[in-house]
């Protein structure tokens, strides 16, 4: 539980703070999502950095969601309501963590928000 508040922290210390100017300008802006498969985020997330799209999380962002990390820090901030939720990265057909994907997901964040 103490591993999940600090990434959470890392995240938004990472990220900074959205103001008001930022988040009337923001492209995109995520007030709760779930999340879903990894390979649509990782096409999404993409299609964002290539766009130049801006990313305000302004909500639950969970599972592939936390993939928006991701961007560069000029192009996503979250405000106070924002949050994150990992975990384990599983095959869709089958209910166990595949490791190896989870460490590849996890070594894409930025360092600050990495797990050890």
């Amino acid at each position: 539980m103490i591993r999940s508040h600090t990434l959470i922290a890392s995240a938004l210390v990472l990220l900074g703070t959205c103001n008001i100017i930022a988040i009337a300008r923001a492209d995109i802006r995520i007030t709760s999502d779930g999340g879903g498969s990894y390979s649509a985020y990782f096409a999404k997330v993409e299609q964002a950095r290539a766009s130049g799209e801006r990313v305000v999380i302004d909500g639950p962002c969970n599972s592939g969601c936390t993939l928006y990390l991701r961007l560069p820090a000029n192009q996503i901030c979250a405000t106070a309501r924002g949050s994150f939720g990992f975990h384990a990265v599983r095959d869709e057909r089958f209910p166990w963590p595949e490791p190896d994907a989870t460490l590849e997901v996890f070594r894409s964040y930025p360092p600050a928000v990495q797990i050890a």
